[in-house]
């Protein structure tokens, strides 16, 4: 029997994101895997940019602070100049052992050299295993094979030690019908299946903008956990079903909405996501998130305040005992309730499936 599921939340390395992770309770942390993309650094207010090393140290504080040094966290950093000097991945890896965090690297089979030298040292030195993020473009490519096994020869790696991630990316309404079939071919295709310490099946279909939504609740369907669903069963006669990922409530990639948007509270539930918009921040302030938030009390999806920080804090809002907060507080409110959902939603699936399991055995 393989080891329990735990949901892989793909996460940008930004303020809202860290305090969505250090605000998890103890038992909800200890069901997710998060994949942490480090951004870019930006200016600050007076324009200048920190040097690119002593951003990546800084960055590897705030993942101890956020996650702490008991489970691993994975990192990648596609998104940086990797070919800096030093190696930004050697950085973020070095600074993050010297704390005590089981950091893994994330490469893949196409990555360049910047990024599998030091993915491939810190394997090596620090021990805590390699991340392979693989698109599925990647996998049902004929040279596959043959890339994979090059790939864990230059690491020495056993698959044991490997996380698998197979990243659908975004799903778009255009390509939505046929995304089940396609992700259960790229997954069918995955070789050493029963042998990678995870092997995971991420997508998301949130938007880069909610501009189009005006104001009052909406609802918007949760693709990727359909599109897990659906893989599943496609997959059931394998001798592994995938874990499950997805980027929370935040869109892939760097791209991002219009700013500075309006007040917006998002919410997820079994299926869906709901979405309670309000109205435009220049023009109407940060104050209208208190009535967003007595909204949603009254609405059916929302669980209770006891069920996460989250949901906590939007009470807490609603009964004027903390302030409104900002776009960033609210990203916190939002993702730590995603978080704290989907971690509950996968561990309960995977507890019922062992026990038939144990039953048929």
């Amino acid at each position: 029997m393989t080891s329990p599921l735990r949901y892989l939340a793909i996460l940008k390395g930004k303020q809202g994101e860290y305090g969505a992770l250090s605000t998890l309770a103890p038992e909800v942390k200890r069901l997710i895997t998060p994949l942490l993309e480090i951004i870019p650094p930006r200016p600050n207010k007076r324009g200048v940019t920190k040097a690119l090393t002593e951003y990546i140290e800084n960055e590897a504080e705030r993942i101890a602070d956020c996650w702490g040094t008991g489970d691993r966290i994975l990192a990648d950093v596609r998104y940086l100049s990797a070919a800096a000097n030093p190696y930004p991945l050697k950085v973020l890896c070095d600074r993050a052992r010297a704390l005590g965090v089981p950091l893994v690297p994330v490469a893949s089979t196409d990555a360049p050299r910047a990024i599998v030298d030091p993915a491939r040292y810190a394997y090596r030195v620090h021990r805590s295993g390699l991340c392979l993020r693989e698109s599925p473009q990647a996998v049902l490519a004929t040279s596959f094979p043959a890339d994979l096994t090059r790939t864990l020869r230059d690491f020495d790696a056993n698959p044991s030690t490997v996380d698998f991630v197979l990243d659908m990316g975004a799903i778009r309404d255009e390509t939505g019908s046929l995304m089940p079939r396609f992700a259960a071919s790229a997954f069918s295709r995955i070789p050493y299946l029963d042998q990678w310490r995870s092997v995971t099946l991420a997508a998301s279909s949130f938007p880069v903008s909610l501009a189009h939504l005006g104001p009052g609740f909406h609802t918007m369907r949760r693709a990727e956990w359909a599109l897990w669903e659906s893989v599943c069963q496609a997959t059931s006669t394998m001798s592994r079903a995938p874990g499950y990922g997805d980027y929370t409530v935040v869109s892939p990639g760097l791209s991002e909405g219009r700013w500075p948007g309006s007040a917006t509270i998002r919410y997820t539930c079994a299926r869906e996501v709901v979405i309670e918009r309000g109205r435009g921040l220049l023009k109407h302030g940060t104050s209208q998130y208190v009535q967003l938030a007595r909204h949603l009390l009254q609405h059916d999806s929302y669980v209770g305040a006891s069920y996460s920080w989250g949901d906590e804090y939007v009470a807490a809002c609603a009964s004027g005992s903390v302030t409104a907060g900002n776009a960033t507080r609210w990203v916190q409110v939002g993702v730590n309730h995603h978080l704290t959902y989907v971690a509950r939603q996968v561990a309960s699936i995977d507890a019922r499936s062992r026990e038939n399991e144990q039953g048929s055995a």
